[in-house]
């Protein structure tokens, strides 16, 4: 599948990559949703970009909603578009366009396509009908929109985003799969001879059921089914499939144009349910990722997380992130203050990201009169234009995605046993890239070194764990794990075992206990050894 990607997308990806002189500072943006005033109402967003201009703001995402686009069949209407996109050319300000499939009723009622069900034959939200993306009527109509789109404002300072599926971000958010559409597809592949790359990279050859089963939580085993795991596949090749049309369908407009793709974190207990990992593949043919940091789930988590999250983003794909904080919901219900916030997107700011703002056009405020903004604005401006290390001086930090997919846990202690590594090496002012099993057939070797972190063989695709293998033998390697342990590491000493070779293999969760043990001095000791024996200094 990635083969077919690339050579699908190579072209506009070589133009893109010329392009990306655009973010060669840091980029600050603001959303406007088309449910909102701000966004709605063009005098009022004449009154926001004026005000957004004033406080350092370089870019307006807004929402296009599809019915207004596309109010008949093949009849575009595009002025909701051009006439904010004058507005804020006027400010000097860029654009983002979500180009809105369904939310608040987006979808236009002449539409006739399958849409997305739970397992019980159930919409996601009640009365909205949110189209199923792996249905071609879906795609036969969406896709000649965003073409149609592209071509008109060919030239102009705007990035492309696709609003599709469940959530705003490219992810399921839960079991929505289960519409005709979907279960079709599901069918042709598991029946299909030879089955698609995608699958069988999975699980073979091995028999699959007619109807893909829910992924259910794990007690303490990664669960290796072949059912579960095709089922994680199925969903990632879906969005997968469906980003790959969008760019597609914007290239056909405009050859030239660049795509922003809204990506949340999934290396959590919650990655199954949201099956979007494929960071890589989720943003083939893009220029950019809005990365929606989980402040939800990380509201308890120093700041190190968001630079760790940015790491993952910027180490897998290799392209500009821009962080996106919520809005007034964090100061409001998660009771978090400026200061906090500030020093979130300093964190993040220091491993290359840009700085999105979220959700503000709901509130009755100016963007001014918050003094966060203020903040952010400040911070994008007198930032240094984002840099890698050399990559002969870096160390790279192997984090397995499909380990988050096999341990399906309650807890965090995976993402603490993966991302504590990246604290770890950092601590050591230690240059670090994050990779996963979709870099792999990247030609790494003229890194320095290779940790690779809880990730325990068995549980990769066997192609990838091959690669992974060859990889360590031929970089001065650390692996924490040969075997799978059951979850959570348990609280135990470190081996005392001398180090004395360029590819040691620890059997000990190290960045773990790293993390979380009251007194840092054994595993800190075991670091050093390692990297000792590696030839590694900080």
């Amino acid at each position: 599948m990635y083969v077919t990607l690339m050579k699908r997308l190579l072209s506009p990806l070589l133009l893109l990559l010329l392009s990306h002189v655009t973010f060669a500072q840091r980029e600050f943006s603001l959303d406007m949703w088309d449910w909102t005033t701000p966004c709605s109402d063009l005098p009022t967003f004449t009154k926001w970009a004026a005000d957004l201009q004033s406080i350092g703001v370089t870019r307006i995402e807004i929402s296009a909603p599809w019915n207004r686009l596309e109010p008949t069949p093949k009849h575009y209407d595009l002025s909701y578009i051009a006439d904010r996109l004058a507005i804020a050319e006027s400010h000097h300000l860029g654009l983002r366009v979500r180009i809105n499939s369904f939310y608040s009723g987006a979808t236009p009622s002449w539409l006739q396509c399958a849409h997305e069900l739970d397992i019980a034959g159930k919409p996601p939200l009640g009365s909205w009908i949110i189209p199923s993306i792996n249905d071609p009527a879906f795609w036969s109509s969406y896709a000649p929109l965003c073409t149609a789109i592209a071509r008109q404002f060919k030239g102009h300072d705007i990035l492309f985003n696709p609003f599709i599926g469940m959530h705003a971000e490219l992810k399921w958010s839960d079991w929505w799969e289960y519409d005709p559409a979907s279960l079709n597809l599901w069918k042709q592949a598991i029946h299909a001879a030879p089955r698609p790359d995608w699958l069988s990279r999975v699980v073979g050859d091995a028999p699959l059921p007619e109807i893909p089963p829910i992924a259910p939580h794990t007690k303490g085993t990664p669960d290796t089914s072949p059912a579960t795991l095709a089922h994680i596949a199925f969903r990632e090749h879906s969005y997968r499939n469906a980003v790959a049309q969008f760019v597609a369908a914007i290239h056909a407009g405009d050859p030239l144009a660049k795509i922003s793709v809204p990506l949340g974190e999934s290396y959590r207990s919650q990655s199954a349910e949201m099956s979007n990992l494929d960071y890589f593949g989720l943003s083939l043919g893009a220029s950019q990722i809005v990365h929606s940091y989980d402040f939800f789930w990380h509201y308890k988590d120093a700041p190190w997380y968001a630079a760790a999250s940015v790491a993952a983003f910027h180490g897998i794909t290799r392209l500009p992130i821009q962080f996106e904080f919520d809005g007034p919901f964090l100061f409001e219900q998660l009771h978090y203050t400026t200061d906090t916030v500030t020093t979130l997107a300093q964190s993040a700011m220091s491993q290359g990201a840009g700085l999105k703002a979220a959700n503000y056009s709901g509130s009755p405020k100016l963007p001014h009169e918050w003094p966060a903004l203020l903040n952010f604005a400040k911070l994008c401006s007198t930032a240094p234009p984002p840099t890698d290390p050399p990559a002969n001086q870096s160390i790279l930090l192997f984090i397995s995605k499909w380990a988050n997919y096999s341990y399906r846990e309650p807890t965090p202690w995976l993402h603490d046993a993966q991302f504590g590594a990246w604290k770890m090496l950092t601590d050591q002012h230690l240059p670090v890239r994050i990779i996963c099993e979709d870099n792999l057939p990247e030609d790494l070797t003229h890194y320095k070194a290779i940790y690779i972190a809880f990730s325990p063989p068995a549980l990769l695709p066997p192609a990838d764990r091959a690669s992974l293998s060859h990889l360590a033998s031929t970089l001065p390697s650390i692996t924490e794990l040969s075997t799978t342990p059951s979850s959570p590491p348990k609280n135990e000493p470190p081996p005392t075992t001398p180090l004395t070779t360029q590819h040691l293999t620890l059997n000990y969760p190290l960045a773990y206990h790293y993390l979380h043990d009251s007194n840092h001095s054994p595993s800190t000791q075991l670091l050093s050894q390692a990297l000792t024996s590696l030839q590694i200094s900080p």
